[in-house]
């Protein structure tokens, strides 16, 4: 697990609500409070849609701007914790051995803090995909000129 502290709430926020950095990734589940608390389930109803749907949540490109309506204004809101997950393409390369790779975004008393997990479909004690998935969020963190002090 990689925990850390975003040194600029401002520079994850834009890029988090206004850039494409994070589009690739699927929303499993996001809540956000301002004077009500809004929660979306990334779960997609697949007997909505007409085509076929290979991952099962919707990405983040398709949310974005939604979640962005619900917080722009004069006042932060007061919580926000995005769920992702790598898309099936970027788990394989990062940790095939892996269910599912999470990234979380969570942003509460004017912090932003991102905190890694990996889940397994057996238990096992080897950490191999939890150091990969961690090095990877780490360097796309940095890829994308975001800085943080790492906590954990």
């Amino acid at each position: 697990m990689f925990l850390a502290k975003m040194d600029s709430t401002k520079a994850l926020m834009h890029q988090l609500l206004k850039e494409k950095t994070f589009h690739p990734f699927l929303l499993r589940e996001a809540t956000v409070t301002t004077f009500v608390t809004y929660t979306i389930d990334g779960q997609i109803n697949g007997d909505f849609l007409e085509e076929e749907v290979e991952e099962g949540y919707c990405l983040w490109a398709q949310m974005q701007e939604q979640v962005l309506q619900w917080v722009k204004g004069k006042k932060l809101p007061k919580q926000m914790k995005l769920i992702f997950a790598a898309p099936k393409r970027l788990k394989e390369k990062v940790a095939p051995q892996a269910s599912v790779l999470f990234l979380n975004v969570i942003f509460e008393q004017g912090e932003v803090r991102v905190v890694t997990g990996t889940s397994m479909a057996t238990f096992t004690l080897n950490k191999d995909a939890d150091r990969a998935w961690d090095e990877w969020v780490q360097g796309y963190l940095k890829k994308q000129g975001l800085q943080f002090e790492t906590i954990a």
